[in-house]
């Protein structure tokens, strides 16, 4: 059976792995460091195998819900490439000792990137199409 069931927890490590790397840009190595567990481990446990220590898990999971509850999957693009306090926000999520680590910089990436998104109002605004190719050489 590929789930992991406990009282306070059900999730499956397959869905789970799907969500995390829509939800917080995280792939199979990032999330293998975050789990302190091999890529091999990782996918014994996404096809079904026995997790032993669920407490990792458990954390990403929940960051997973909290995260995607408040902001949806609007981090991702951002996770790997917009610096929060000196380090990507993969690098605070890998460096994580626990969920408030994660959802602090959480709160201070969407803070930094939230003028990375406009709406369609603006983005057809005689403004914003005189800016396209600013800057660009060739």
């Amino acid at each position: 059976m590929n789930s992991d069931n406990n009282e306070n927890n059900n999730f499956v490590v397959s869905d789970l792995i799907i969500k995390a790397k829509e939800v917080l840009g995280l792939n199979k190595t990032d999330m293998s460091k975050f789990l302190y567990i091999s890529r091999i481990i990782l996918d014994k446990h996404i096809k079904g195998g026995v997790v032993e220590d669920r407490q990792r898990y458990e954390m990403l999971n929940d960051a997973v819900k909290d995260i995607y509850s408040v902001f949806g999957s609007t981090l991702s693009p951002f996770s790997s490439n917009v610096m929060i306090d000196g380090k990507t926000f993969k690098q605070h999520i890998l460096e994580s000792v626990d969920l408030q680590d994660i959802v602090k910089a959480a709160n201070l990436l969407a803070t930094k990137t939230k003028s990375a998104y406009c709406n369609n109002a603006e983005a057809n605004s005689k403004s914003y199409i005189n800016t396209i190719g600013v800057g660009i050489i060739g």
